[in-house]
């Protein structure tokens, strides 16, 4: 007999809660009622009609013929298996109704609102709701009954106490037979959560609206910020005839490196506010590649004479389409980094066609990069572990590279093995040159 209680439970009997109730008032059980004894409108005055409805439903399941004691036994297991139900629902902090066909309510528990259920059942949603929302309701209801499929809505439903936000979910109730008999619908109060992302949304925004116009007070005073900097060499080249001696000198290119160092900091700090705040603007044109390549070539060539380090610039005759300031400068920090980390060796700048873009390659022979900082390397102030006798950078230059190639719209990749060094890859279009 017990396999009667999953068939009734799953063939979306919920109805039968009441109705069990009623049924074994009319076989002599004891049974604790919880709500009104009714389901769709009919009452306890009609027991033995509903002990023979009964016996009649759970025919169609394979159960004819039981006796009184059998079917006893059935009511006991289902409303036990209907408490464990309710217990599930109350935890869980959710509403569940089911309609028949006609889309009127015949079980209903713990409703949200001010509405009690027993003036819920028997009723259609246009007479619990204003018609806006009743049409809507009853038509996803339609399609869910002639589909077989169910269906997921957040309503707003005006109450009292203020708006109640409600995510609905719809399913078909499937009878034995395989008939669709009504609707299963389960609601979940999201006004609170709905409430605090506004709260969140709203906190958000302020946040954002604060660091962008922080950013460009910084941008807008990016000028002012720069010329003590300028003031410092011209100083520093005046003094320069003046200090001849050994100990002078290596104090004065102290000094020189110092003024360089801050100089760097404070140009990718301004950099980075100017691309925060909005107010860099991308000028887009199509130029050669070579004339970058050229300028950069010149830029290597100085700074990696002087660490020992090779630099070649392999020429080449594609035309990009860019903004060329923008470009020159992501290449140039690239070019920089990879002059930096490399001890021995040589740095490789380089372009190649790929489909309808142009990947330019910087490759060092460098310390090279670990797979767990990859993923790093282009946040602001991230400075990657470095090898004896390598100082570390300021954490910039690659996060202004980031920003330049988002801004771009040019994607930027990176490969490394630890000791053997590095490629970055940043794709631009591909430009054709004049007729």
């Amino acid at each position: 007999m017990k396999n009667a209680v999953p068939a009734l439970v799953g063939a979306g009997a919920h109805a039968y809660v009441c109705l069990l109730q009623i049924a074994a008032l009319g076989l002599g059980m004891r049974v604790k009622r919880e709500g009104p004894l009714e389901v769709g409108g009919r009452r306890a005055r009609d027991r033995r009609g509903l002990v023979a409805q009964l016996r009649a439903d759970l025919a169609q399941y394979g159960y004819d013929n039981l006796s009184k004691h059998q079917i006893a036994a059935v009511i006991c297991d289902v409303l036990r298996h209907e408490q464990y139900l309710r217990t599930a629902l109350t935890t869980a902090g959710v509403a569940v109704a089911t309609t028949d066909r006609d889309l009127y309510y015949d079980w209903v528990f713990k409703p949200f609102g001010m509405i009690p259920p027993e003036q819920i059942l028997g009723r259609t949603d246009h007479d619990l709701v204003s018609a806006e929302i009743a049409d809507a309701v009853e038509a996803i209801k339609r399609e869910v009954m002639a589909s077989r499929r169910g269906a997921r809505q957040v309503l707003t439903v005006p109450t009292p106490a203020g708006d109640l936000v409600l995510d609905c979910y719809f399913e078909p109730r499937i009878g034995a037979a395989g008939v669709v008999e009504g609707i299963v619908q389960v609601g979940v109060d999201i006004t609170r959560h709905q409430a605090a992302e506004r709260r969140l949304r709203a906190a958000r925004d302020k946040a954002e609206a604060a660091v962008t116009a922080n950013s460009r007070s910084i941008a807008r005073a990016s000028h002012d910020l720069r010329q003590p900097f300028q003031a410092m060499r011209l100083f520093l080249d005046l003094l320069k005839p003046e200090l001849t001696g050994a100990r002078q000198t290596l104090i004065l290119g102290k000094l020189a490196e110092a003024i360089e160092s801050s100089q760097n900091l404070l140009d990718s700090l301004l950099d980075i506010s100017a691309f925060d705040s909005g107010v860099v603007r991308v000028k887009l044109e199509t130029f050669p590649l070579q004339e970058i390549f050229q300028a950069l070539a010149c830029e290597g060539e100085v700074v990696a004479g002087d660490k020992g380090v090779g630099f070649r610039v392999v020429p080449t005759s594609l035309w990009v389409t860019s903004d060329k300031a923008m470009l020159t400068r992501v290449l140039r920090n690239l070019s920089v980094n990879a002059v930096h980390y490399t001890r021995v060796g040589k740095v490789l700048l380089g372009a190649r066609r790929r489909g309808d873009g142009v990947r330019i390659d910087v490759a060092d022979t460098g310390i090279g990069i670990p797979d767990n900082q990859l993923s790093l390397i282009f946040e602001d102030f991230y400075r990657a572990e470095t090898a004896e006798g390598i100082e570390g950078g300021l954490g910039l230059g690659l996060a202004s590279v980031a920003r330049l190639c988002r801004v771009l719209a040019h994607p930027v990749n990176v490969a490394s093995h630890v000791g053997h060094g590095s490629l970055f890859c940043v794709t631009v279009p591909r430009g054709e040159p004049p007729a």
